[in-house]
């Protein structure tokens, strides 16, 4: 085992292990969770890392870390991270903590033992090219098989169906993720899943629509980091693409809505307006002309919470 520095060395520092488990997440993103270090020995050491580039990961996700060593006057020695990315699990302990953390459904902690002590270092690779192979291990049938198989496809190749699929696992989870297994940041699936995850946050606060134009502006914010690159990927074109492509699945509707013009109780404009397709419901009648209009006034959009979730105009003086 490689001894770990007992004093904090130079800036840049570089560790490897396996997430443990998490001490503490705080509502801003700041992370604390204990890494177990990557290799096999008999007593493998375990340190705390801490830091917002930590959030979203996972109990027996394989992390390599790019920091500094600190030490906190009442807790101790801390791995100060400032870049934590994904690697595949590379010892036999990784491949069990992997196994069991919950993303790959029908593997627990007992299987997942013994799936590795049967395949050893090939474990992964196993699983991915031969998976048929795993029957020859202790409680696993044809049925179990066909759970692990169809879980591990969804996270090789479709890792944003995880946010979907299991409790717990949000979009900035399944994105590291997909990131780390090669997804691209550019790829139509993470687009079409990070609009998805702007509409369903959406409707959790009770907004049956969005606009367009604020889908998009709320998109752009939750993919924009440090990569120059990001910029002509995150262009409204390229995004109403990604949008397209839902609504031709039907996974969203599309539609023109009235909004009022807060100025003008009398006057309406129309605006393009994006949903789930979960979260479509019947139109209310039109209202009657009012006396001081002469033209009928559109309704107002449905939403869970009713009409009046939508903001009214001020009454006319």
């Amino acid at each position: 085992m490689t001894a770990l520095p007992t004093a904090p060395p130079a800036a840049g520092d570089r560790i490897d292990g396996v997430v443990d488990h998490l001490v503490h997440v705080t509502y801003d993103h700041h992370t604390v969770l204990r890494l177990t270090v990557a290799d096999d020995t008999p007593d493998p050491q375990t340190v705390t890392a801490v830091g917002k580039a930590l959030f979203g990961t996972q109990p027996g996700e394989s992390l390599r870390l790019t920091g500094t060593w600190t030490r906190h006057p009442r807790y101790g020695r801390q791995f100060k991270a400032e870049v934590c990315e994904r690697t595949w699990p590379a010892t036999r302990r990784a491949m069990r903590l992997y196994l069991a953390s919950g993303l790959i459904h029908g593997i627990g902690e007992t299987l997942a033992t013994a799936i590795v002590d049967r395949f050893g270092d090939r474990t992964l690779h196993i699983i991915d090219t031969e998976p048929q192979r795993l029957l020859d291990v202790h409680g696993i049938g044809p049925t179990r098989l066909e759970r692990i198989t169809q879980a591990w496809h969804t996270v090789r190749h479709t890792p944003y169906q995880l946010s979907r699929d299991i409790h717990g696992i949000g979009f900035e989870t399944a994105d590291r993720i997909a990131l780390a297994v090669g997804i691209p940041k550019h790829s139509d699936q993470r687009l079409q899943a990070a609009l998805l995850h702007t509409l369903n946050a959406a409707r959790a606060r009770g907004d049956c629509h969005l606009p367009e134009r604020v889908l998009l502006a709320r998109t752009r914010h939750l993919l924009t980091d440090d990569d120059p690159t990001m910029t002509d990927i995150l262009e409204d074109p390229i995004l109403r693409q990604a949008l397209d492509t839902l609504r031709a699945r039907g996974e969203t509707v599309i539609e023109s809505l009235p909004v009022p013009v807060l100025e003008d109780a009398d006057l309406f404009r129309a605006v393009t307006a994006v949903s789930l397709t979960s979260c479509t419901a019947p139109r209310p009648d039109w209202p009657r002309t009012s006396s001081a209009s002469t033209t009928p006034r559109p309704p107002w959009p449905s939403t869970p919470t009713g009409p009046a979730s939508w903001p009214r105009p001020p009454p006319r003086t």
